[in-house]
């Protein structure tokens, strides 16, 4: 069954015109919408639902599927449904046809397997997304929106998932909060989302069943040699430009590294570190050095107007949100971008799905899951969601949550540092507390258990640096928490 539509849309300030348009049964447009199973309370409309949806006060040409009682009937309809028109055939030869469904059961069931249609290869896969990127927009307006709103728009027109790099888009200066601003006629999804994406240096990718948002290929394998000033921070021997680069080589992409078979490279001129790396590489030497800084009461040197740096972990950052209790009631399999759409309003944060790894693991674009529950923190409703289905969910940057799969999640590695004095005072000595956490966290998990993780202490600033996955830095600050003593009671307030 085919369906068209054809008329004007809005949304909060977007306006697009689409033409005769399919409307595949079984396939749910990408765009997110707040719905709550049995509760139902009042969601704002999204794209997704917009597109299928035509806004109230604002009519649209009737489709050629309904016709009102004694009117005329549309061209298609012309020919009567078998249930009404005149038989034909005389009764003998409805008998004859009957028996033949009854025929060899057995022969039946051999073919059936024969007529399941194998699953489609990654050119197949690709070539339906391109055709859906070519779906054409009569006219489309975006006033300044925010990218994340004109990407979801443009999801539920082409009946695509797209996925953000985050890290590339952050290295073009760009997030899902960057306006968007374009007015344009008779271009194609694909069309509209590459004029959106040039201006701020980004690209999509198709990639089998995937549409990916990032820096064009070149820009991301661009290798290239700065020189950092180390000066500030070898005040004492063990502090030297050579323990400077160790930690580099440790904690900034452990494999990226000659020693580790990769392009990456450390020359030391004095105090100068000339280092060999990527886009991304070098972003992460820039944080980990400015950071170093801020711990030991040190100015910025690099990039003395950044305004993101904080030695605050993304969990305490984002503990506030993370804390906020929920409710929900999808007692029945819905989609997992409907349920995500819901926690993200009740949250007030962003919501993101990497349906990269998502796919790559078999999942389909369909996902389903259930949630109950009530006044619960929002941390724990992401987890009891998620897990059952093999998922698991990362703070990408201050909020702003991705969705992944527990097994990407166990190969993502992040930075983070955390004051160690209270830990010191609870266990005697820095060394006494990295022992701990190794117990606690488990000793596999570091780089001396053959895993992937690095954990240092940094004298001069009593900090600890930590290169780990998004669970471990969670259990990790737990661990932490708990050697810390209790905050003292506000005065004229009993403990009791």
């Amino acid at each position: 069954m085919l369906v068209t539509a054809r008329g004007m849309e809005r949304i909060e300030g977007l306006a697009w015109e689409t033409g005769p348009k399919e409307i595949r049964p079984g396939h749910t447009p990408a765009g997110p919408s707040a719905k709550v199973p049995e509760t139902k309370p009042p969601a704002p409309a999204g794209p997704s639902e917009i597109a299928k949806t035509p806004p109230k006060g604002r009519p649209t040409e009737p489709t050629e599927t309904k016709s009102p009682p004694g009117g005329p009937q549309p061209k298609q309809a012309e020919a009567k449904p078998a249930s009404e028109a005149p038989s034909e055939k005389p009764p003998a030869v409805a008998e004859k046809t009957a028996p033949e469904k009854e025929k060899s059961p057995a022969v039946a069931e051999k073919t059936a397997p024969e007529k399941e249609k194998p699953l489609p290869s990654k050119a197949e896969q690709q070539a339906q997304i391109e055709a859906r990127l070519a779906e054409k927009v009569a006219s489309i307006e975006l006033p300044a929106v925010p990218l994340r709103k004109a990407v979801n728009l443009l999801e539920a027109l082409g009946g695509v998932r797209i996925t953000y790099d985050l890290e590339e888009m952050a290295l073009a200066g760009v997030s899902l909060e960057t306006p968007v601003r374009l007015k344009q006629t008779d271009l194609s999804v694909g069309e509209i989302l590459r004029q959106i994406l040039e201006p701020m240096g980004l690209v999509y990718l198709v990639e089998g069943e995937d549409v990916v948002i990032s820096r064009p290929p070149a820009a991301r394998q661009h290798w290239h040699t700065v020189r950092y000033d180390v000066s500030d921070l070898t005040d004492c021997e063990e502090n030297s430009p050579e323990q400077i680069a160790k930690l580099l080589e440790r904690f900034v992409l452990p494999e990226s590294w000659l020693a580790s078979g990769g392009r990456g490279k450390i020359e030391i001129q004095d105090e100068l570190l000339l280092v060999h790396q990527t886009d991304l590489g070098h972003r992460q030497v820039t944080d980990l050095l400015e950071k170093l800084r801020l711990a030991r009461g040190l100015p910025l040197r690099i990039d003395p107007s950044r305004k993101d740096l904080s030695l605050q972990t993304r969990l305490t950052q984002m503990r506030p949100v993370l804390d906020r209790g929920v409710t929900a009631n999808f007692g029945s399999p819905t989609p997992l971008p409907e349920i995500l759409s819901y926690l993200e309003q009740l949250g007030q944060v962003a919501i993101v799905v990497d349906w990269v790894s998502v796919r790559a693991e078999g999942h389909p674009a369909s996902l389903s899951g259930t949630l109950r529950v009530h006044q619960q923190p929002l941390a724990q409703a992401l987890s009891q969601l998620l897990e059952p289905l093999g998922l698991t969910w990362r703070i990408a940057s201050p909020g702003l949550i991705q969705v992944t799969t527990q097994k990407t999640a166990g190969m993502e590695l992040e930075l983070e540092f955390y004051p160690c004095s209270e830990p010191i005072a609870a266990l005697g000595s820095p060394q006494a507390v990295l022992e701990a956490i190794k117990d606690h966290v488990g000793r596999t998990a570091w780089e001396d258990g053959q895993g992937p993780g690095a954990i240092y202490f940094d004298p001069p600033s009593k900090y600890l640096i930590v290169l780990q996955t998004p669970a471990v830095h969670r259990a990790l600050e737990r661990f932490l928490s708990s050697l810390r003593p209790p905050k003292p009671t506000p005065a004229g307030k009993s403990s009791g």
